[in-house]
């Protein structure tokens, strides 16, 4: 049955993985996103932009250090370690959702507390969450083979799509169920629950792995070995950050970043704004929201699923060029939205949001996978590079409210001429 759908090496292994993250991710996405709208709702303001910031910044600084201390680890036990760390953030967010800044004398609820207090938490779910995308890039790569790289690619970055809208859906059906306090502690306990199915992870099987494709031989393994301290593993993160070959790269992986921010930084103000002129009670708009994210992730499939077929049928740069061309469907639409209070066409921005965040991440992770022959340096780089341009994103809408429509923008056109840039090199360095 295996040979009839042509079935490749390790594909099961990758669904395991895949599925458990996706679950996972799903949740955490899910808090991400309605985190800063409870804070500003219960009268933090800016504290869950703070927050969400702190977790991008935060997984920024430890995805430069992530794969030094996660390289030749056992997959099971490093997948693990990163999920048992995002667990106690859930029990925590239940102090925000109960809380009201200047309406409960309850001393965790004033400022002074719940603001160093959720600071620190995001700050831990950053470092959990550092390690989960260089994980699962470094997984597929390690399971994939030249001929096997598009389909395990796609099936990967369709879970991912899945998170986001399994997200959306689990949040909508859930506030519908239950209270914002018990959403966050059902949710934690699902999180421990999954985190242990970690361990069952298995160890792609060597023999078809894309490291063995590019013709290591023993003795470089062995020196590599021998090399493998953490100091030796951070020197070749930084080594490969200023390498000249990856320059033409970071376009990409900037503006995978400024996408991401705009999900989740910007595109929840879009929807508060639509139904502005609505009366709708706190946990209703709470509802709406998720049902947007539920549409961003079912874009994301469909990209996910796009790319891939582009990517099998054509065997060239055409997802870059997708890539530079759905930022300008995303550019105008968020131009109209600006201007305009309906709520099915900031659904329509989601969902182009969704598109070109999963065309982008699709984009680079296959691009990484085919151009490095040991990528987990190159996908900290990457991840390191998107977390930033994430938290940049999320500290100008925070900061410079008044200029979003200006900023917003100007960054996604400068971010649009920058990845047409790279499509110019990578045809180049192609011919060459």
């Amino acid at each position: 049955m295996a040979s009839c759908f042509n079935i490749p090496p390790n594909f099961w292994k990758l669904f395991y993985m895949n599925l458990i993250l996706t679950i996972h991710l799903s949740l955490c996405l899910a808090l991400i996103a309605l985190l800063p709208q409870i804070a500003e709702q219960n009268g933090y303001t800016d504290l869950g932009k703070y927050s969400i910031m702190t977790v991008y910044l935060t997984e920024f600084l430890f995805n430069i250090i992530a794969p030094a201390y996660l390289k030749n680890r056992r997959f099971n036990y490093a997948f693990l370690f990163q999920a048992i760390l995002v667990v106690p953030c859930f029990f925590v967010s239940d102090y925000l959702a109960n809380c009201r800044n200047g309406n409960d004398t309850f001393w965790i609820c004033k400022p002074s507390v719940m603001s160093p207090l959720s600071i620190s938490f995001t700050f831990l779910l950053g470092v959990g969450l550092a390690g989960y995308f260089i994980l699962q890039n470094f997984y597929v790569s390690q399971c994939s083979s030249h001929e096997s790289s598009e389909i395990m690619f796609s099936t990967t970055y369709i879970f991912l799509g899945c998170s986001s809208m399994l997200s959306g859906f689990y949040a909508n059906i859930m506030l519908q169920l239950v209270s914002r306090s018990n959403f966050f502690w059902v949710s934690g306990f699902i999180e421990l629950i999954l985190s242990l199915l970690f361990f069952f992870i298995k160890t792609p099987t060597k023999s078809d792995v894309l490291i063995f494709d590019s013709k290591v031989n023993q003795e470089d393994l062995e020196i590599e070995a021998e090399e493998n301290s953490i100091s030796r593993n951070i020197q070749n993160i930084f080594k490969t950050m200023f390498d000249k070959s990856s320059f033409i790269y970071y376009p990409l992986f900037w503006t995978s970043g400024i996408i991401i921010g705009f999900e989740y930084g910007l595109l929840y103000q879009f929807i508060n704004k639509s139904l502005s002129k609505q009366h709708h009670d706190l946990q209703t708009v709470n509802e709406i929201t998720a049902s947007v994210y539920l549409t961003v992730g079912i874009a994301q499939i469909l990209g996910a699923l796009l790319n891939g077929f582009i990517k099998k049928l054509f065997k060239s740069n055409s997802n870059i060029i997708l890539y530079a061309n759905i930022l300008c469907v995303v550019m105008f639409v968020s131009l109209v939205d600006s201007f305009v209070y309906d709520l099915t066409l900031t659904k329509a921005l989601g969902f182009f949001l969704g598109f070109a965040d999963m065309t982008g991440q699709f984009t680079s992770s296959i691009t990484i996978s085919e151009q490095y022959k040991d990528p987990l340096s190159i996908y900290g780089v990457y991840f390191s590079m998107q977390n930033f341009s994430i938290a940049f994103m999320i500290a100008q809408a925070t900061f410079l409210q008044h200029l979003h429509l200006a900023y917003n923008l100007c960054i996604i056109t400068l971010s649009q001429i920058a990845v047409n840039v790279s499509i110019h090199y990578l045809n180049k360095k192609k011919h060459e």
